[in-house]
């Protein structure tokens, strides 16, 4: 509830996060609004919504100060680029939401090296299976607190489809 989003963010307050990640329902922006209303944290949101279009209001009211669009599930590059990029004509930032593998992960890197609001990129080298490491190379890692831009052609990735056959089982 809207209440205790805000409670959870004055409590967090005195550690000055980076931001809350979506302290409501996505779609909720009278929600939104009241948390942004009574808070300091900087309130980052939008890794469900799907489309540019949904948002509008976030944006026409400046309902959060970080945008987290995710480009598995909201269009590809293109719709992602276009949702940061209007964020950054009304100086949100951006950190897109990324739990996708090698593919989805490369292509948010070049996405974030495009950004001139990019913030961090989410991505869970840490938690992720042992297996999916091994879906192609390189596999990009953060290293020092940074990815390094992938090199190569396309997305500087290579796709093992001999690993991805022999371990489909483990995906099923």
């Amino acid at each position: 509830a809207p209440h205790q989003a805000v409670e959870i963010c004055r409590e967090l307050e005195k550690y000055h996060p980076g931001f809350v990640e979506e302290p409501c329902r996505p779609l909720d922006v009278g929600a939104l609004k009241y948390v942004i209303d009574h808070t300091a944290v900087p309130i980052a949101a939008g890794e469900r919504l799907y489309l540019a279009a949904a948002y509008n209001e976030v944006f026409r009211d400046r309902l959060v100060n970080v945008v987290q669009p995710d480009i598995s599930q909201c269009g590809g590059l293109l719709e992602v680029k276009k949702i940061c990029s209007t964020a950054e004509s009304l100086s949100i930032m951006a950190a897109p939401h990324n739990v996708g593998g090698i593919i989805a992960t490369a292509a948010n890197v070049h996405l974030m090296a495009t950004l001139r609001n990019g913030k961090i990129l989410e991505h869970f080298n840490d938690f992720s299976d042992s297996y999916v490491k091994n879906v192609g190379s390189p596999y990009p890692e953060v290293v020092d607190g940074y990815f390094s831009l992938p090199e190569g052609p396309g997305w500087g990735v290579e796709v093992d489809v001999d690993f991805l056959r022999k371990n489909q089982a483990v995906s099923d």
